[in-house]
């Protein structure tokens, strides 16, 4: 998925993998007023997340996938694991 990526944010020279995008993710997951706006959180070059009650769901912006859906809590352990490595 390239809503949430180990690239460093656009500008930056690190060649190394960075959790930048991580902590942006993990930022939203805890914002309660995204969580009804119906609006990408996150988006990517094909793909955005939206946080929806307690669901992330993540679809295609060229529809090149059904949407997909994880629930929140499941959603931060993933990326947390991804830190935490």
């Amino acid at each position: 998925m390239d809503a949430v990526t180990t690239l460093a944010p656009r500008g930056s020279d690190d060649m190394c993998p960075s959790t930048y995008w991580i902590d942006v993710a993990l930022r939203a997951t805890s914002d309660e007023q995204e969580r009804h706006t119906g609006k990408a959180s996150l988006s990517g070059n094909a793909t955005g997340l939206l946080l929806v009650d307690d669901e992330i769901i993540a679809r295609s912006d060229y529809e090149l996938f059904l949407d997909q859906r994880v629930r929140v809590d499941e959603f931060v352990r993933v990326l947390r694991l991804g830190v935490t490595r």
